[in-house]
């Protein structure tokens, strides 16, 4: 199975999937992130070989954390009976891990031979990028199987992109679709008002964290802006800042 690079130690700590997915310290996700691109591909292949997304983010969590959640090809989250797989998967000796992964697709009747696509998005965390690697192995390792590399994306970017995969109707699946789609309903939510009088002021300032959200905004202000919308950043991705710290949502709902 490949797992020699990804090896768990023996004295690995149990980790639980919950409605975050797996988040904790980065330094002890790289095995887990390669058993989550094993479930993803399994959960592709009992999907018909729909595309499945695997996003890499700790959300709110500080700079050294990260975590992992699972996108169902409609945009939802792993359906809740398969989070118990997830955390099977997550805490099984390497030696009990091939035993296991056939024992997982005789009780969900899940041909492990059938093709599989998984689709991989990741935040801006310095561990992010070998964390993603270690997904795209796990994937790999259950072949027939294609990884898509999504990029640097928030997590509503995935979603939306795997759901385009399994519904073309719903939009175009790319970082450019996704800000066209926005931009347009953005558009038309103005347009329905135009006749109203209302008190609006289209100006918006955003608290980036330092993270990636700024590096989706950058791309959508120019667009936003010809919207009619005029939109600052602060604490964006590369500045002195570090993630989380002192900035952001979290920051704001816990520290006001």
């Amino acid at each position: 199975l490949g797992i020699a690079c990804h090896a768990r130690p023996s004295d690995a700590p149990a980790i639980g999937y919950g409605t975050a997915g797996f988040r904790t310290s980065a330094d002890v996700l790289d095995n887990v992130m390669y058993r989550m691109g094993l479930l993803a591909a399994i959960r592709s292949k009992a999907l018909g070989g729909q595309m499945v997304g695997v996003m890499i983010t700790a959300s709110h969590n500080p700079e050294k954390d990260n975590g992992v959640k699972l996108v169902e090809p409609m945009g939802e989250m792993l359906p809740q009976d398969w989070e118990a797989h997830a955390t099977r998967l997550a805490n099984t000796a390497d030696e009990d891990l091939a035993s296991v992964l056939d024992e997982l697709g005789n009780e969900l009747g899940v041909d492990l031979g059938s093709p599989s696509s998984v689709a991989i998005g990741r935040d801006t965390r310095n561990s992010s990028d070998k964390l993603a690697m270690a997904v795209a192995d796990g994937v790999g390792a259950l072949r027939p199987s294609s990884t898509r590399s999504v990029g640097v994306v928030t997590t509503p970017q995935l979603h939306y992109t795997v759901r385009c995969e399994a519904d073309p109707s719903y939009g175009i699946p790319s970082l450019t679709g996704y800000e066209e789609k926005l931009v347009t309903a953005f558009r038309n939510l103005l347009a329905c008002g135009k006749s109203s009088p209302r008190r609006y002021r289209p100006t918006i300032s955003v608290d980036c964290a330092n993270g990636v959200g700024s590096v989706a905004l950058k791309s959508m202000v120019p667009k936003l802006s010809s919207a009619g919308l005029n939109v600052s950043l602060a604490n964006v991705h590369g500045s002195a800042g570090k993630l989380n710290e002192g900035c952001g949502a979290d920051f704001v709902k816990t520290k006001q």
